[in-house]
């Protein structure tokens, strides 16, 4: 066995064509980093149109519309104070949060408070001048901490302001638009502030902070509608941010599959971690080409006649071919692996790899080495590699074409991949779908307690499901190749 295994392997590697195709994959994988700019540019929430104040002039083509002219009285108003601070200072970044709509925007709820007041009491008479008293003396108060140039004073401040409000049963009508937020999130970004020392900056801690409280109010949401898959991913994204904050993480620690980030592309790191969802199609389309022509060319040729004359077995000869091509398979991902580090490494910089994998297993942060990390989606990737080459393999025996076995193992692969995959989501086509194998040949989805996206599907059922196949396509294998006359070979 390990003789034929040795001469299929050394048969293989002799080929032309394995070689272009490893030097095509390192093209693809080149590409594939090179489509992914430098990850530390960073978008700023202000640009060049947002600083300009409209005249007072202009501000009377409003008064028509008490509706808009109160608006644009209430960006006027935040604008002015914008422009008070220098650029890049962390009283722009935190007017930012205010301006842009990204926070619970408590200043812009009482500079509205007083502009209401002012010059639309009669229209709104639920606005009583006690309430106008006190958000004049908050906007005082917020104007003053930061201008003392004291950031804790001014999250102390803040998040002072935010549990009275929790706590407050008053609404107002016209302030809606300005506490459509869930407060309780916002309690807790400024409790991390204040207990991590986390100041307004354009960094990555403040985007990990956006991201947060864009997730918690997702999952915050009523009749969200998310399947367990989607709940899932969140609460990791949450756990996974509390860790970055908490430890003062001023890198990307984005999971497999999600960049956290959202102003940044992928990183070396990133790119690594997400190599065997991203450049599998490269160790597939290998996978496919090896398990083809290892039967087909034997046929094409002429040469199996002559290997089925040596004393062995046909069950032995296909055996060893099957053993053949999955080790071609793992030498395969080897590469891809190596190459994708020392192409990511090289484009953008060696230093993320220093940072290891954190991921969320359900109940815990944990933190793994990178090529650990590599090494447990590879090998929960190699059934899907294993069962198409069984797919191509019993197609081969069955027609010794191949071109044609090429093409259906591919077409097979990609619309197992994308269409039936999307189509799976929706729950009645989900019934049927679901006992498909390409719902079930990825493993790497199960890795540290994740859930797949089709309903009804888990790891037991995958691998039920995994098996029933395995053995099916093996068994037809077999019996076709034992069953094949030399002569119409």
């Amino acid at each position: 066995m390990i003789k034929l295994i040795q001469n299929e392997l050394i048969k293989i590697f002799k080929r032309k064509s394995i070689y272009v195709l490893l030097i095509l994959s390192l093209f693809v994988i080149v590409i594939y980093n090179y489509i992914n700019p430098n990850q530390n540019t960073i978008v700023t929430m202000f640009n060049s149109t947002n600083d300009k104040v409209l005249s007072n002039e202009n501000e009377d083509l409003f008064k028509d519309d008490i509706e808009l002219y109160i608006v644009q009285k209430n960006s006027n108003y935040l604008i002015k104070l914008y422009n008070k601070y220098k650029k890049n200072s962390w009283q722009r970044y935190a007017l930012n949060e205010e301006f842009n709509g990204n926070s619970n925007q408590d200043i812009n709820r009482n500079i509205a408070i007083v502009n209401y007041y002012n010059y639309a009491r009669d229209k709104y008479p639920e606005i009583k001048e006690d309430d106008y008293l006190i958000a004049k003396e908050k906007l005082e108060k917020y104007e003053g901490a930061l201008d003392s140039n004291d950031e804790n004073k001014y999250i102390e401040l803040k998040l002072e302001n935010l549990v009275k409000r929790s706590k407050e049963k008053k609404t107002f009508s016209f302030l809606e638009y300005y506490e459509n937020f869930d407060i309780s999130v916002e309690i807790e970004l400024y409790q991390f502030r204040k207990k991590y020392n986390i100041g307004f900056e354009n960094d990555f801690l403040n985007q990990y902070i956006d991201k947060y409280r864009l997730e918690s109010s997702f999952l915050n949401e009523k009749n969200n509608n998310m399947s367990k898959q989607e709940i899932h991913q969140k609460q990791e994204r949450i756990e996974l941010i509390k860790y970055a904050l908490k430890n003062k993480i001023n890198a990307d620690i984005s999971p497999k599959g999600y960049n956290l980030i959202p102003n940044n592309d992928m990183n070396a790191r990133n790119l690594f971690i997400n190599l065997f969802d991203n450049l599998d199609v490269i160790i597939i389309i290998i996978s496919i080409y090896i398990s083809t022509t290892i039967i087909t060319e034997e046929f094409s040729t002429g040469t199996v006649k002559s290997l089925l004359i040596k004393p062995h077995k046909r069950s032995e000869i296909l055996f060893s071919k099957i053993l053949t091509c999955i080790i071609t398979i793992i030498i395969c991902m080897i590469f891809v692996a190596f190459t994708q580090y020392i192409v990511g490494g090289v484009m953008f910089g060696f230093d993320s790899y220093n940072l290891k994998y954190i991921g969320y297993n359900s109940k815990e942060i944990f933190t793994i080495n990178l090529f650990v990390y590599s090494l447990l989606v590879g090998i929960s990737k190699l059934p899907l590699y294993i069962i198409t080459t069984l797919i191509c393999l019993c197609l081969s025996v069955i027609n010794c074409n191949s071109a044609m076995t090429m093409t259906l193992s591919l077409g097979i692969f990609i619309i197992g991949n994308s269409v039936l995959s999307l189509w799976s989501e929706v729950e009645k086509v989900s019934k049927i779908t679901r006992y498909f194998i390409t719902n079930n040949w990825d493993f790497s989805r199960y890795l540290f307690g994740g859930i797949s996206k089709i309903d009804n599907i888990n790891l037991l059922f995958s691998s039920v499901i995994y098996i029933l196949y395995f053995i099916a396509l093996s068994t037809i294998i077999f019996k076709i190749f034992d069953k094949k006359e030399i002569k119409n070979m």
